[in-house]
């Protein structure tokens, strides 16, 4: 029964927690779009349309909605092997906006101070835990866990 109360109490603090940053996550979003810093694109209805993505309003309809028309967006932020390995995205109106990942948003946070190096090891290596399977060790982070380490083998 002890041990039951404690894994109640421990999922109550982690429920809490996770309350916690979903509403922080919700006031920085309503600030953001209040202050004008964020808006929600447009949603095109799509009626039958016989485009040439017209089936990708079944596939994956917020990409569609995205090569459609691009033109509020400064970059589109996409985790995905297919779309990554392009640089931009160009709508079917001929707006090209840059394509960045995750990575590209924490080498960026890190460039201009908002992160430190090692916040950045930190959230790679959570990445990594997370299910994330092509995010590079970069030599920084190479170079700090051989640092670290107890003891290394000389390799000839």
């Amino acid at each position: 029964m002890k041990a039951d109360q404690s894994a109640i109490s421990e999922a109550y603090r982690e429920g809490n927690s996770l309350a916690q940053t979903l509403d922080d996550i919700r006031v920085t979003l309503r600030d953001a779009l209040d202050g004008g810093q964020a808006i929600f694109m447009p949603r095109h209805h799509v009626h039958e349309e016989k485009t040439q993505i017209g089936w990708l309003y079944q596939a994956a309809p917020t990409l569609a909605q995205i090569l459609r028309d691009a033109s509020l967006c400064h970059a589109v932020w996409v985790d995905d092997r297919f779309f990554n390995r392009h640089q931009t995205l160009t709508d079917e109106a001929g707006h090209t906006v840059p394509i960045v990942c995750v990575l590209d948003l924490l080498q960026h946070l890190e460039v201009h101070g908002v992160m430190s190096t090692e916040e950045k090891h930190r959230v790679l290596h959570k990445l990594r835990q997370g299910g994330y399977v092509l995010v590079p060790a970069t030599l920084d982070e190479l170079e700090k866990y051989l640092r670290n380490a107890r003891s290394i083998r000389k390799i000839v």
